[in-house]
């Protein structure tokens, strides 16, 4: 049948029914249940950043230009990646901005969490981290200098 879709996925051959609709992976309940808890903790603040996020729905931060919301959603970040056996779990898992947390992992070699998060805050106090309509609208809160 036309509807039948056949590919090689991971290799592993998988077919598809698409009378039924795409196959979508399903999301891991326990990272999103786990990323909520931590926003809500943190207080919708990003933990190396702490721009104000969003979580579930942009209309949680009013307002803003469309170019802005991409980077303040939260994420899940592991503290101790899952690659290192780094847990889904309370202890592991924080929000961070999706711009901290692509950022910290693009690198080919992630500083430690504390390191990148004393890195981003320099940049902050600098003005060169996010995007000037975020440090106009006051989503950052001010960051006091090293001393």
């Amino acid at each position: 049948s036309s509807d039948v879709c056949s590919s090689d996925l991971f290799g592993y051959q998988m077919r598809f029914d698409l009378s039924k609709g795409f196959p979508m992976p399903k999301p891991n309940r326990t990272l999103l249940t786990l990323r909520s808890i931590a926003f809500a903790q943190q207080r919708a603040r990003c933990w190396y950043c702490h721009v104000r996020m969003w979580n579930r729905s942009t209309s949680e931060l009013p307002g803003l230009p469309a170019h802005c919301y991409r980077q303040l959603k939260a994420t899940a970040e592991h503290l101790i990646a899952r690659s290192e056996g780094g847990p889904d779990s309370r202890e592991n898992i924080v929000a961070a901005c999706a711009k901290c947390n692509h950022t910290r992992h693009r690198r080919k070699e992630p500083p430690s969490p504390l390191a990148y998060k004393n890195d981003v805050e320099k940049r902050i106090r600098s003005g060169r981290w996010h995007a000037r309509d975020i440090f106009v609208r006051g989503l950052l809160p001010p960051i006091r200098p090293h001393l």
